[in-house]
């Protein structure tokens, strides 16, 4: 099952999120900012690391997607 999802982006949220997360990145000794991490990985094609292939790889292994 194939679903797109929509979100509408609500900066105060997004805010108090990445709050949130800085502070658990922080305790696990990784570098902060889910935003910026999140852009990082979305924001080029080279960032999917290979993930721009899926759909290809189902179609070859006979997954029918529209």
């Amino acid at each position: 099952m194939l679903h797109h999802e929509t979100y509408e982006l609500q900066a105060a949220h997004l805010k108090g999120y990445d709050e949130v997360l800085n502070t658990f990145y922080s305790q696990a000794g990784l570098p902060e900012s889910w935003f910026q991490r999140v852009a990082t990985r979305f924001g080029t094609v080279g960032g999917l690391k290979g993930r721009e292939h899926l759909r290809d790889a189902l179609h070859r292994l006979g997954f029918e997607l529209r």
